[in-house]
């Protein structure tokens, strides 16, 4: 179920961008949701309108929303990484919006 809720959450998220941009938005994501293996906070690498890769930041940290960026601030003391992320670079995958999703489903059945 978990990679069903990735996909359908990455599917909306890519659409979103690529339409905003007028692109097509007709792409394969399979590889990026066999990446995501587990809850969390993720970085969407982009290269030429097109999603090529995605990252979990497996380190503490905390995210911040200012001015339509993402901030990601370690809140870790051996960790100095900050990063400024646009939306579509961003994403995050929580227990509660899986659930949520999986509820929808059984709902709509």
């Amino acid at each position: 179920m978990l990679n069903k809720y990735v996909e359908n959450k990455l599917k909306l998220k890519f659409k979103t961008h690529l339409k905003l941009s007028s692109f097509d938005t007709n792409i394969d994501i399979s590889k990026l949701v066999e990446k995501v293996k587990e809850f969390g906070s993720y970085k969407i690498t982009w290269r030429e309108n097109l999603p090529v890769d995605i990252n979990r930041f497996n380190y503490p940290h905390r995210v911040e929303v200012e001015s339509g960026k993402y901030i990601i601030i370690s809140i870790s003391n051996k960790s100095n990484k900050n990063h400024n992320l646009y939306s579509s670079e961003f994403i995050e995958f929580n227990i509660k919006e899986m659930r949520e999703y999986k509820l929808n489903k059984i709902l709509k059945v």
